[in-house]
């Protein structure tokens, strides 16, 4: 459940296909426990700035932290080099 509430909050149906494929792969290297997370940091989102530019702002964000956060990323010092999907 929280897996497609992320989803679909953050890169909705309709828009950019890369993106949500992308954020699709995300998704499935966190835990259950984190994905509640991510959902309510995306409800909070959606709570405190529910339109315009600061929204969506937050929502790209919240998606690039799902990049950089992963499993792909070298810890910060690190002679190993980045496994992104890039």
């Amino acid at each position: 459940m929280h897996y497609h509430y992320v989803l679909e909050r953050v890169s909705p149906p309709g828009r950019g296909g890369s993106l949500q494929t992308r954020l699709e792969y995300l998704l499935e290297l966190y835990s259950p426990r984190n994905l509640y997370v991510l959902s309510e940091i995306t409800r909070k989102i959606e709570g405190l700035f529910p339109e315009g530019p600061l929204h969506e702002a937050l929502k790209v964000l919240l998606a690039d932290c799902l990049d950089r956060c992963s499993s792909l990323s070298p810890l910060p010092g690190s002679v190993a080099r980045r496994r992104g999907l890039r």
